[in-house]
């Protein structure tokens, strides 16, 4: 072999590599090496399915959130007869600055396909439920061949059953794509790394795909310039000339820096493109053509949501914490498994840096895989939070979960890693018996534990919303034609007055701008009416004023009260007659003519009533003060027997005081007095038919004591005054004799 002729190793390279033979270069693998792909297709089918089950079952069932029905009115009013000036976002096409034309090319389409709330959560769950696949595959490069199956099926498995995934993919806002482009960028990344020329086609999907990003909208810059910051730190090492050193200056490993700086270039370019055009199109978004979000004669100034916390504060952390592990929506409930899991994601991220010269079977760079996982993962989010606080618009978690896609990632990186540990120290330990697929068993346990637990809250999670739709219903049943609700902001006005435009039922809102003095001049104007409270709110001024009247119903999802003023015996005074008078006593009659107190609070409680309080094998409601009310509308007059279950609040040194006592009476006619003993009691008391004739059907309930527990009970803070627990109260039929009336 003559002088300064290329290695035989260094002509296989060249011929392999090179950008002139590329073209006849194939991505595929092997006759032997694709058999495991064609295994892993196939298992990746029933994942997909799994993930379409939690993602499409009941997905118009939730009632639509106060911005999916902001943003389904924005699309209705789009005109779309002129297209392509809704794609270059001029002025003319009155697009919308919150998100960008491709969200809502995709509730178009979803209107199109299924009208309504359905139609509004179509494309979020087809695109959720075609990105579990998509991650597994596009995170295969991360590990060798002989692993590669068990990460791809690791991580589709754990974006499947994701429950902050699963949450945006049940849920018309733009986050699914925002996510769904997370994991486009993370692939992108791991193959500009590969030392394999881009192909054509390559180069022309890669420019789309980046451009399609910049039309999710501005809440895409962040993730893309992240993905430009990574792409720009890992094509830096290339720029330069290579070390003086023996193994950078052989010709295989200066062909394979040519070809990844060759790649790198190229994607940063489309990066840049969509960078300027996501900048673009938001700075050229029209603001003169933005409709109005009327309903009926009802005008609402959308107000800008407030700032919850500090994202750095203790509370933010913790959110961010649970939603990348354990909950689809804010949540504190962070322990022991959160930490798992990050520890999990540190083992993986560990894994792919040591030995960080050395390169996987296709010859991606260790170090170049470690930093996209980890610059996917702290970046987006980090980019995300710095540009909402220095605009003022940090409020809340979701703005992070682009950062979703690359932590799971490394968490299933750390389960690989760890099985495949294992099977090493087996086969240490048991040399001669070298037990087959046991990395495999050790994978399937350790991304068991990582997704079982998230089974539960993903199926719930989607659920746990404000049913606007019932709280229609039931404004349209009981609200009387004169009757105004007021309301501290406008999330009321926006999702009720959606539901019950649907219903084709005109109420008056009165916004009363969280002042309970504007509340209190229209209460000292109308002789009764209704007061909501729900949503964000800037302050606890008018919620903490409503209060003081009748509590209707109460809701812990999104803060929900209604109230009711003047007074409980003015609302069945109004509602026991004429086109209402039935309305309670379907109700109650529905119910078994049984009030549950362990369930939500009824619209038949009055005044007197603390929260539900649940335990094992019991769900109860304290009275509190020296009063309590409840109607029992029981339709026709007629004699029956009230029973309830009541238990006096019992505290050390109780036994020496006074028993309680409680005097019951049906509106203003006594009925009887009751000693109650320290225990759970079974009362029954009769009230005659002539009593049913004359008086409302409201019982009412006076105790002789209350203590608060704050005073007698050593440690509690508890302030209630506290008079007696009831789980139940019922109306019992008594059998008409021969010959009465009953």
């Amino acid at each position: 072999m003559r002088a300064g002729a290329p290695t035989p190793s260094a002509l296989r390279l060249v011929a392999v590599h090179s950008p002139m033979s590329s073209s006849q270069e194939s991505d595929s693998s092997p006759t032997e090496d694709r058999e495991p792909w064609r295994v892993t297709a196939l298992l990746l089918v029933p994942i997909t399915a799994f993930a379409g089950y939690l993602r499409w079952h009941d997905l118009g069932v939730p009632s639509l959130w106060l911005d999916e029905i902001l943003h389904l009115r924005v699309t209705e009013a789009l005109d779309w007869t002129q297209p392509w000036l809704f794609l270059l976002g001029m002025r003319e096409t009155g697009g919308y600055a919150e998100n960008g034309p491709l969200y809502y090319a995709l509730q178009a389409l979803g209107q199109v396909v299924a009208p309504g709330d359905l139609g509004v959560r179509i494309g979020p769950a087809l695109v959720g439920t075609l990105s579990v696949p998509l991650f597994g595959l596009a995170v295969g490069a991360f590990v060798p061949k002989k692993h590669r199956t068990i990460l791809v099926l690791s991580a589709a498995l754990a974006l499947a059953v994701s429950p902050l995934h699963v949450f945006y993919s049940r849920e018309g806002r733009p986050y699914y794509l925002l996510m769904g482009l997370a994991i486009a960028l993370i692939y992108c990344l791991a193959r500009a790394a590969r030392p394999v020329a881009l192909r054509r086609a390559c180069v022309v999907a890669i420019t789309l795909l980046c451009l399609l990003g910049a039309y999710v909208g501005i809440h895409a810059l962040p993730l893309m310039a992240s993905a430009a910051v990574v792409a720009g730190l890992m094509v830096l090492p290339t720029l330069g000339p290579a070390s003086a050193s023996r193994d950078d200056q052989e010709p295989e490993n200066l062909e394979r820096r040519g070809l990844v700086r060759t790649n790198l270039l190229i994607l940063l370019a489309s990066l840049t493109a969509a960078l300027l055009l996501c900048g673009a199109l938001y700075l050229t978004r029209s603001q003169q053509n933005l409709p109005t979000l009327e309903l009926r004669e009802v005008q609402k100034d959308i107000t800008e949501a407030p700032t919850f916390e500090s994202p750095l504060s203790g509370e933010s952390l913790k959110r961010f914490a649970s939603s990348m592990t354990t909950a689809g929506i804010p949540s504190f409930h962070v322990g022991e498994r959160a930490g798992l899991l990050f520890f999990l994601a540190l083992v993986g991220l560990l894994s792919v840096l040591i030995r960080p010269r050395t390169r996987y079977e296709d010859g991606a760079s260790r170090w170049q895989l470690a930093l996209i996982a980890l610059g996917m993962f702290v970046l987006p989010a980090a980019l995300s939070v710095a540009a909402l606080v220095s605009t003022g618009r940090w409020y809340h978690i979701r703005y992070t979960s682009t950062a979703q896609p690359a932590f799971l990632l490394l968490v299933c990186l750390g389960v690989v890693a760890l099985a495949a540990l294992g099977e090493h120290i087996a086969h240490r330990v048991l040399p001669r018996r070298r037990p087959k697929g046991l990395r495999y068993l050790a994978a399937l346990a350790g991304i068991g534990v990582v997704v079982q637990p998230n089974y539960g809250p993903a199926l719930a999670h989607p659920h746990a919303r404000l049913d606007w739709r019932a709280i229609a219903e039931f404004v349209d049943d009981m609200v009387l034609p004169d009757e105004p609700i007021l309301v501290s902001t406008d999330w009321a006005i926006v999702c009720l007055g959606h539901y019950l435009e649907q219903r084709d039922r005109q109420v008056e809102f009165i916004k009363i701008w969280e002042r309970a003095d504007l509340g209190q001049d229209v209460l000292d104007e109308r002789p009764r009416g209704w007061l909501l409270s729900a949503g964000v709110r800037g302050s606890d001024n008018a919620r903490t004023w409503m209060h003081n009247f009748v509590p209707i119903w109460k809701q812990s999802a999104e803060q929900f009260s209604l109230f009711y003023f003047p007074n409980l015996l003015d609302l069945f005074a109004t509602r026991l007659s004429g086109e209402k008078g039935r309305f309670f006593e379907e109700r109650f009659a529905s119910a078994g003519q049984l009030l549950d107190f362990g369930h939500a609070v009824w619209p038949m409680q009055g005044i007197g009533w603390s929260f539900v309080e649940r335990s094992p094998g019991l769900n109860m409601q304290w009275a509190v003060g020296r009063e309590a009310r409840v109607a029992l509308p029981i339709g026709e007059p007629r004699t029956v027997i009230v029973e309830t279950r009541v238990r006096p609040f019992i505290y050390p040194g109780s036994a020496e005081s006074p028993d309680q006592m409680i005097d019951f009476w049906l509106g203003d006619q006594f009925i009887e007095r009751v000693a109650l003993e320290p225990e759970w009691n079974q009362i029954q008391i009769r009230i005659p038919a002539d009593v049913w004739a004359r008086e409302h059907d409201v019982l009412r309930l006076f105790f002789a004591k209350t203590e608060r527990p704050a005073d007698v009970i050593e440690g509690s803070t508890d302030q209630r005054a506290l008079a007696a627990a009831f789980d139940w109260i019922r109306i019992i039929e008594i059998d008409p004799e021969p010959g009465s009336s009953g």
